[in-house]
């Protein structure tokens, strides 16, 4: 039996200046998408310059599933919460 693979978006959030995810990745569920993002973010605040990067996890109907940021924030993405719906062009988005 297939898994039935959905489409989720990583929007990375760095220093003001949103890059819009266009394509996607192909993933089983919301859990593995917020896992990847998180792989995301770390692989991009392994620069010293980007500990401030947000990547958020969008899927295909434009829901945030969740967001992630680099290893080394300083701040949790619940006091960032602004600059998450930021990267979203200012949507009212919630975490779910």
């Amino acid at each position: 039996m297939s898994k039935i693979m959905q489409r989720y978006l990583f929007h990375i959030h760095l220093a003001g200046v949103t890059s819009r995810d266009k394509v996607g990745t192909l993933l089983a569920n919301d859990s593995q998408a917020v896992e990847h993002g998180r792989l995301v973010a770390d692989e991009i605040a392994e620069e010293d310059d980007y500990h401030g990067v947000i990547v958020a996890v969008e899927n295909a109907e434009g829901r945030l599933v969740g967001a992630a940021d680099g290893f080394q924030s300083d701040a949790s993405l619940a006091d960032r919460e602004i600059e998450v719906r930021a990267c979203l062009g200012g949507n009212e988005h919630r975490f779910q």
